[in-house]
């Protein structure tokens, strides 16, 4: 499954549910759940077996919760990101051992807000800088919108950003002074000499 979720709700409500559902690999997907209820969840996942469940982002941006994991067996997660504006991430508690406790996984996975750069499913790509390139490679190419994968290091979700180049200016022998560099965004490209 690769796919790109959002969804506002005020009380009841989980925005990607897996129950049921075995053999099968939940990879690069962004999911955006807002809701208010504490019992609404971005990612839901019971009754399954055989999972591979990596490199993805599940993020209640409401007060919500972001995990629920109930029985599952012979699955994988890892190189994840679970965020939540509330106080719950999930069962009762907001830490990265506990989940990992839950899923026997989640080792490369992370607890931080992706700041989606918008609302809607079709932008929502990370717009945290310090997430970029932490996915692992899982010998998928491209992103939900044919856009080549950074690999080894892929951004996790369905969506790749796309990082600042790295310019090298050769050695810095004179000051650049108000030098313009023509092609190159100031404050989001790299320097370097």
């Amino acid at each position: 499954l690769n796919t790109s979720l959002g969804v506002d709700v005020i009380s009841v409500g989980i925005c990607f549910r897996v129950i049921s559902m075995n053999n099968c690999d939940i990879w690069h997907n962004s999911v955006r759940h807002n809701s208010l209820d504490t019992d609404n969840f971005a990612f839901n996942l019971s009754g399954s077996s055989d999972l591979d469940i990596r490199n993805n982002v599940f993020a209640n941006t409401g007060t919500g919760r972001a995990l629920a994991y109930g029985t599952t067996t012979n699955s994988f997660c890892d190189y994840n990101i679970y965020h939540t504006n509330g106080t719950v991430l999930i069962g009762g508690t907001n830490d990265l051992p506990f989940i990992q406790s839950v899923t026997g996984g989640d080792q490369n996975s992370i607890i931080a807000d992706p700041m989606y750069t918008g609302l809607f499913p079709d932008i929502l790509q990370i717009g945290n800088p310090l997430l970029e390139n932490l996915g692992t490679d899982l010998g998928v190419t491209t992103d939900i919108r044919g856009f080549a994968r950074a690999l080894p290091n892929p951004d996790m979700g369905a969506f790749e950003s796309a990082s600042a180049p790295n310019v090298d200016l050769g050695d810095d022998i004179s000051a650049c002074g108000s030098v313009l560099i023509n092609g190159i965004v100031p404050g989001t490209d790299s320097y370097s000499w």
